[in-house]
């Protein structure tokens, strides 16, 4: 996951190692995708995102996920992005090097 996020999506291995720490994104066991978790202001998992990782493209909602509660990165400043999915936008922070 963490090759196929930094070396496929180029995104910065830092922003993906906090992310991995954090919670927010973790690798699925068996095929090996990866997960993006959405939470609620109090910090709870509500939503979460299956994104294949592998030759196969594959993307879903993880059963029992609210999409209320999307994908999110908080920055410092005081901009705002708005992307369709979390694949789509990831490499978004390392424009700037957060």
């Amino acid at each position: 996951m963490i090759k196929y996020l930094t070396e496929k999506r180029e995104i910065e291995k830092k922003l993906v190692e906090e992310w991995i720490d954090r919670g927010d994104i973790y690798e699925e066991k068996k095929h090996h995708n990866v997960i993006f978790v959405g939470r609620d202001a109090d910090g709870i998992p509500r939503y979460a995102h299956c994104r294949g990782t592998g030759e196969i493209k594959y993307r879903g909602d993880v059963a029992g996920s609210d999409k209320s509660y999307g994908f999110s990165y908080r920055g410092t400043d005081n901009q705002l992005f708005v992307f369709e999915a979390a694949i789509d936008w990831d490499t978004r922070p390392c424009l700037t090097i957060i």
